[in-house]
């Protein structure tokens, strides 16, 4: 691009550019100097303006004098105005090319460097990291995933479960009270035993026969009551 824009070689490009800013220079001198020159026209003008006012009753030739030298001085300074504008614009011009040739070095630095890039990288490379990458992601997807599952509620409690664990519970209970039972009796037969009589108790079927000969008895005593 440059080779196109400037022409030559590298090193005939940098002898280009060292001669613009060399030439940049010899501008900047060239304004400076009339920049002065023009101060010394001014204080030439101003100075003979004086002149023709101090005298122009006593002596009006070295009035009219004074005047022409003012004249001179102001033509002479109207040309140092055109002089320095061409340099100015010469200057401004210098400058913008200066500038551009730095672009331009930046844009060639910078198409060589991605040339540079584009030739060390692989395109099968490329896709293997592509593929890596939506590997990872995948797998971050999963973790989150399971991360953000929600907690089992109380709503969605198996009932059929909590029936075989109160079974178990009341399985436990009874086989507690069975235990206690045992223990119990164990206790009662090895304790204090229940108070025996000393006399015959009767029974049941003894008390029974006794009502019954009572009954007897009364019933001979009203009929010989009645026989007599």
């Amino acid at each position: 691009m440059l080779r196109r824009i400037f022409g030559g070689t590298s090193n005939k490009k940098e002898e280009q550019s060292s001669s613009i800013r060399e030439s940049l220079q010899k501008v900047k001198e060239c304004e400076e100097m009339l920049i002065k020159r023009q101060d010394f026209l001014e204080r030439k003008i101003q100075n003979e303006v004086n002149i023709a006012k101090s005298r122009r009753k006593d002596n009006r030739r070295i009035a009219l004098h004074a005047l022409r030298k003012k004249k001179r001085y102001e033509m002479e300074l109207q040309r140092m105005d055109v002089v320095l504008t061409k340099l100015n614009l010469q200057r401004l011009s210098l400058e913008n090319t200066i500038m551009y040739i730095s672009i331009l070095e930046v844009l060639k630095d910078s198409c060589t460097a991605l040339k540079n890039i584009n030739e060390s990288m692989d395109v099968s490379r490329i896709y293997d990291v592509i593929d890596e990458g939506d590997e990872l992601n995948l797998i971050s997807n999963d973790i989150n995933m399971v991360l953000s599952r929600p907690v089992k509620t109380e709503n969605e409690i198996d009932d059929e479960e909590l029936l075989r664990e109160l079974g178990v519970l009341e399985n436990e209970k009874l086989s507690d009270n069975l235990r206690c039972t045992t223990t119990n009796n164990n206790n009662n037969i090895n304790g204090k035993l229940p108070f025996v009589p000393s006399h015959d108790v009767p029974s049941k079927k003894d008390d029974k026969n006794k009502r019954s000969r009572d009954v007897e008895d009364e019933l001979d005593d009203l009929r010989a009551w009645a026989a007599s």
